[in-house]
């Protein structure tokens, strides 16, 4: 063991190996300032309290006091004395990063926006809104269940078993996303849990009780410098078998280091993946991530609650609206969107549809309704009567129906519509908006029967193969003549 006392600007070489007893006499912020090499730090070696130091981390390191750095590669380290960071006006965040700041000296702060928000209070695991019925699956003697206020995905011996958010976190250039989760893991299979599905995200791995950490592209986990396989996180002082907080702070613009850290009474990070400037090409491929919780073979997982999302308001950044009828109004008597109801017989209005694919690649897009109008011409005579119009989500249709794209380019939606209807009737379905619209024929005075409404604070939202149906019905039977319409948002 070496020792040295530090209070000028010059780096420390480590060699392979040694390790070095370092005391500085005053309080600064060290850097390892050397690709490729693995740095370790303690304050306290008989613990064996060991702690990585990667590449961009700047370590804030108290005067007076003994800190050891050891070396566990096959090159020499180069750390660099930063800077007095007492005297500092830099902000940092909880792993060393440099905060933002203006021109004029203010830090840049934001509000985190989630877009995943699911807790399990009620001892559900609800495939309607909570969770993705496609991919909260069990294989082999896999089990998911919910009891005790957590959800719960095992394994015996061989299988798998899958719990799924539905929603997804939509990463927006230049913003930072985040994704919190409670986490155990009891047994010797594997788990894996974070933001990801099996194409994209970062996740952390428990193999055996040892956790490693990266990201995944096309399917295969990756870690720092693109190499295959998850990094090894040094995991002391954590007991894996109890229900810890993670989370996992991530950006995109193709290539920025995904951090894992774990709360225990502050947060601590256990690992920064490095890819910034060290890839060519992006660490994932579509930055839109569920929150997903898999045992594989022999594991127990337990999760209490999740979230996740961006940090800044960018929401609504890039969204893209439609709108149905998505035909410029012409001077013909086909008004699409209109269909004359025939008795009391229930009619499929028009139908919408969540496109499996786009651009060649699975669809991930959200969309929301956000308005949507009901309204009933003019009758004839002395008629009086009601419509009841709903929008359904559609559990099964009576046939594959004939689909056409909103805009084949820009939207992942698709409908069926003609002068008569779809092409299909919704035999099941669960109602989310029913209006009832009451008319009067022109010689009652004429009533138009209309109705519009704002439905963003409603939340129908649609993802990949989900459809939407709007039914109307008159109760009277006057064959009146119905026109429908509405709007959405694409969360590109």
């Amino acid at each position: 063991m070496q020792t040295i006392v530090l209070d000028s600007t010059l780096d420390i070489i480590l060699t392979d190996n040694n390790i070095y007893q370092i005391t500085f006499l005053k309080d600064v912020s060290i850097q390892l300032t050397t690709s490729n090499c693995i740095v370790k730090i303690t304050d306290n070696i008989e613990a064996d309290n060991w702690q990585d130091m990667p590449l961009h981390l700047l370590k804030e390191l108290e005067a007076n006091r003994t800190y050891y750095l050891q070396n566990f590669s096959n090159q020499d380290a180069h750390i660099a004395k930063m800077q007095d960071f007492t005297e500092s006006v830099i902000s940092k965040d909880i792993a060393g990063n440099t905060g933002l700041i203006s021109p004029f000296l203010d830090t840049l702060v934001a509000e985190k926006n989630a877009d995943v928000s699911v807790q399990f209070q009620y001892n559900q695991l609800n495939t309607e809104f909570d969770l993705n019925a496609d991919a909260t699956i069990t294989t082999g003697d896999g089990v998911i269940q919910s009891t005790g206020s957590y959800a719960e995905a095992s394994s015996a011996s061989s299988g798998t078993a899958t719990i799924q958010t539905r929603d997804r976190i939509r990463y927006k250039p230049g913003f930072g996303g985040y994704a919190y989760f409670t986490a155990s893991f009891q047994g010797a299979g594997t788990g894996y849990h974070g933001s990801w599905d099996d194409a994209d995200g970062f996740a952390i791995k428990v193999s055996n009780g040892v956790m490693s950490f990266g990201y995944i592209k096309s399917g295969i986990e990756k870690g720092s410098w693109g190499g295959d396989g998850f990094d090894s996180v040094d995991t002391s002082g954590i007991d894996l078998t109890k229900v810890n907080i993670y989370m996992i702070v991530f950006g995109y613009l193709g290539v920025a280091n995904p951090t894992l850290l774990i709360k225990q009474d502050n947060w601590r990070v256990l690992h920064i993946v490095l890819t910034e400037g060290r890839l060519d090409g992006t660490h994932v491929d579509n930055p839109v991530f569920p929150i997903t919780m898999r045992a594989i073979d022999g594991m127990t997982m337990k999760m209490a609650s999740c979230s996740g999302g961006i940090i800044g308001d960018g929401n609504k950044t890039g969204n893209r609206g439609f709108a149905f009828p998505n035909q410029m109004v012409t001077t013909g008597s086909d008004i699409q969107g209109q269909v004359t109801l025939s008795g009391t017989t229930v009619s499929t209005v028009v139908l919408f549809r969540s496109k499996a694919s786009f651009g060649s690649k699975t669809n991930k897009v959200k969309s929301i309704l956000s308005a949507y109008d009901f309204h009933i011409n003019i009758p004839s005579g002395n008629n009086t009567g009601e419509v009841v119009f709903q929008i359904v989500k559609v559990n099964t249709l009576s046939g594959v129906g004939t689909w056409t794209d909103i805009n084949t380019n820009s939207s992942i939606m698709e409908y069926d519509h003609s002068s008569t209807g779809a092409s299909v009737t919704v035999t099941d379905g669960t109602p989310l908006i029913t209006k009832i619209v009451e008319y009067a024929g022109e010689k009652n005075g004429g009533s138009i029967g209309s109705i519009t409404l704002d439905a963003e604070q409603i939340g129908v939202t649609a993802y990949s193969g989900d459809i939407f149906a709007i039914l109307a019905k008159d109760n009277a039977g006057h064959n009146v003549t119905i026109q429908v319409s509405a709007n959405w948002s694409e969360q590109f």
